[in-house]
Parts: structure tokens; C-alpha cells; sequence
């Protein structure tokens, strides 16, 4: 075979051979260097979900029936009031009943017009003055008042006074009055109408000098005043006094008073109550 044949036969085999190596190194190459896909999966599954345990449920706690506080009773004031009322006339009846005996009342006839457990005290210091104290200002006809008087007096001329069947102003206006009155040691009372702010008559038909009344300093004089129709009675220290008349005035107001000429006179009334009497029948003079 010639020598261009050989190196020519040589060279081809070579060549393929070369090429051979070259196209598998080519596709080793590109295999390494080509992003292989990712397989496509024939299926989609789906994961099944995590199981979670139920949790048991809880014991509902029984109910415990915790007891209603008890309520207090609201007190009823006016419940309260009314037996407070009760309790004190009772205790007030147990002194006005046996008075009201001695005296030929039934504790049932009339009600009870005024009542205190204070002192009414009266202090007069000018020339010819008066002060008042009214006990039940509306009109009353009947009644029975007791009080005790502690009186003391600088002057030669005093007195403490119990004013009935007054009509509205004391001293111009017409009222009775029971005076209990102190002269230079000769203690002395009467029962005076008055009408325009003066004297107009005494119903005793003068002043009584009277030796049961007590005119020491601070002493203590125990008077029970009864209007009765026309008449009226008074009691001095237990001691009933002669009874006057008169139709004047037939209902009024009742106050006590303090007065005095000069100096410096005080009345003090205590233990005072006032009853009430169903009115008798009786029809005014119009003097």
C-alpha cells in the first residue's frame, strides 16, 4: 500500500476516532452543564392533614345557690313617730288623768292642747313692761291649764300672768287674764278683763290678798286654771278659789306672761300643759 494510502487510512481512523471522543466528551459536557428538568409528577397528592386531638370538654362546675343577704327592714318614720307620740301621751296622761279627775273631768272629754318638759322663762327689766309667750294660738273656748310659776321680782309691783280667750294682739285687743301679783310682801291675785290696751273690769270685784301664795325670792307657785262656759275657776297650791262670770269673750287665743311697774322682775312656768275641753253652750253678753 503506498504511503499517502496508509497515512491517509490512518488519519481517518484517528479522526473518527476523535470524533467519537470529542461528541461523548460534547454530550458528558453538556450533561453536566444543562439543567436537567424536574420530573413532572404523574399525580398530585394530597397530604392529609395532621390529626389533632379533640380536647375533652371541660366539667361545667355546678352552680352553688349562695344565699340572698337578708334585707333590713327600712324603718317607717312615720310608723315611729306616731308611736313615740303614743308612748309620750301615755306617760303624760299618768299626770293629767288624776288633775282632771280632782277637777270632775273624765280624762276622756277634750284632748290634749299643749304640752312640754322645758321651762318658759321670762326676764322683764324696763318700766311698765310685758312680755308674752302664746301657748296655742288658735281660738279654744274650754279648757284646763296647770303649770308651776317660779317668779323673783326687784320691784314693789310684779307679776306673772296667765292671758285666755285672747283675740290676736295682747295688748290692744280684748283677753281675761289671771294675774298673780307680789306687793311689798303681800302676794296677791285677781282675774281682769281687758279691751283697747287697758283695764276695763276685774271679775273678782277686787285684788285678793291671799297668804297661801308664795312670795319668797325663786319660790314656787303650783296654779290650775279652769275656763268653763262662763265661769272660771282657779286653784291656787292646791287651794280652789272662789269662781267668777263672765260672757265677754267667748273663745281665744292662751299665752303666760311676765310683767312688772319697775326694777327687774323674771317668770319661769314649768310642768305646763294645757287640756282641751269640749265647749259648753253659751252666748256673748256684748258688753
Amino acid at each position: 500500500m503506498p504511503t499517502s494510502t496508509l497515512h491517509r487510512s490512518s488519519l481517518l481512523r484517528f479522526l473518527s476516532l476523535a470524533g467519537v471522543l470529542c461528541l461523548a466528551f460534547s454530550l458528558v459536557s453538556c450533561g453536566m452543564l444543562a439543567k436537567q428538568p424536574e420530573p413532572t409528577p404523574s399525580s398530585t397528592h394530597t397530604l392529609a392533614p395532621t390529626a389533632t386531638n379533640t380536647p375533652e370538654p371541660t366539667a361545667t362546675p355546678t352552680v352553688t345557690n349562695t344565699p340572698k343577704p337578708t334585707k333590713t327592714p327600712t324603718p317607717n318614720r312615720t310608723k315611729l313617730a306616731e308611736e313615740k307620740a303614743k308612748k309620750e301621751m301615755e306617760a303624760a296622761m299618768e299626770k293629767i288623768a288624776p288633775v282632771l279627775m280632782e277637777l270632775g273631768v273624765e280624762p276622756g272629754v277634750g284632748q290634749l292642747g299643749w304640752l312640754s318638759d322645758e321651762a318658759i322663762k321670762m326676764d322683764v327689766e324696763s318700766y311698765n313692761e310685758t312680755h308674752y309667750f302664746p301657748l296655742i294660738e288658735e281660738p279654744i273656748s274650754d279648757f284646763i291649764l296647770d303649770t308651776d310659776i317660779i317668779w323673783n321680782s326687784t320691784s314693789g309691783l310684779a307679776g306673772c300672768n296667765i292671758i285666755f280667750r285672747a283675740e290676736d294682739d295682747y295688748q290692744l285687743d280684748g283677753n281675761y287674764q289671771f294675774a298673780l301679783m307680789r306687793l311689798q310682801a303681800a302676794p296677791a291675785w285677781d282675774i281682769e278683763y281687758y279691751n283697747w290696751g287697758r283695764w276695763q273690769l276685774t271679775l273678782t270685784n277686787r285684788l285678793k290678798f291671799d297668804s297661801v301664795i308664795k312670795d319668797k325670792p325663786n319660790s314656787t307657785n303650783h296654779v290650775t286654771l279652769m275656763a268653763r262656759g262662763n265661769e272660771f275657776t282657779v286653784y291656787i297650791n292646791g287651794e280652789k278659789k272662789q269662781p267668777v262670770n263672765h260672757n265677754k269673750l267667748l273663745e281665744g287665743q292662751v299665752a303666760v306672761a311676765a310683767w312688772q311697774e319697775s326694777g327687774k322682775t323674771s317668770c319661769t312656768y314649768t310642768n305646763t300643759w294645757l287640756w282641751v275641753l269640749d265647749p259648753v253652750s253659751q252666748e256673748s253678753s256684748g258688753f
